[in-house]
């Protein structure tokens, strides 16, 4: 048998793995958490996500006022609006999915992100509600600890968790 070439840097089943969305180490990747609708993830990281959303929303709004009367300009923010809206609204659908896997409750509550003025008070709760301190049906919690903070001394978080607290 011939051996495989290799690239410098290659590893096999990387690029199947990061088209899941999954990084280097086997841990989950920003595919995942904006976009995946599976495990779970730690407030922080969810208000850190939503927090993302709110700036990409206000430059897109920025750039729509800024053109003016350039219709060029005004062209290009229409559809940096529009693609901003679309990531927008399927990512808080899947972010508010799996902090609602992180609580322990149903995930079908989170079409209530698109009622207006209850996803206010639900953004709010899930931002201050702390996580389900034991592993349930979604995985492990996401930094281990029911306090959210993995051990102090290894910079890693436990296994079975990811930097995003799945």
């Amino acid at each position: 048998m011939a051996a495989e070439k290799r690239r410098p840097g290659y590893r096999r089943g990387y690029e199947q793995a990061n088209a899941a969305g999954i990084g280097e180490r086997g841990r989950p990747g920003l595919l995942w958490l904006f976009f995946g609708f599976t495990g779970r993830i730690a407030r922080q990281s969810y208000l850190l996500a939503i927090l993302f959303q709110i700036i990409l929303f206000s430059l897109s709004v920025y750039w729509a006022v800024a053109a003016g009367e350039d219709k060029a300009r005004l062209t290009f923010a229409g559809f940096a609006f529009i693609a901003v809206a679309f990531f927008n609204l399927l990512s808080s659908l899947a972010l508010t999915v799996k902090r609602l896997n992180d609580i322990d409750l149903p995930w079908p509550l989170a079409v209530l992100i698109f009622v207006p003025g209850v996803n206010v008070m639900l953004i709010l709760f899930l931002a201050l509600r702390e996580s389900h301190p034991e592993t349930n049906r979604h995985g492990p919690p996401p930094f281990g600890r029911p306090g959210g903070i993995a051990d102090a001394g290894s910079g890693d978080p436990p296994a079975g968790s990811s930097r995003f607290g799945r």
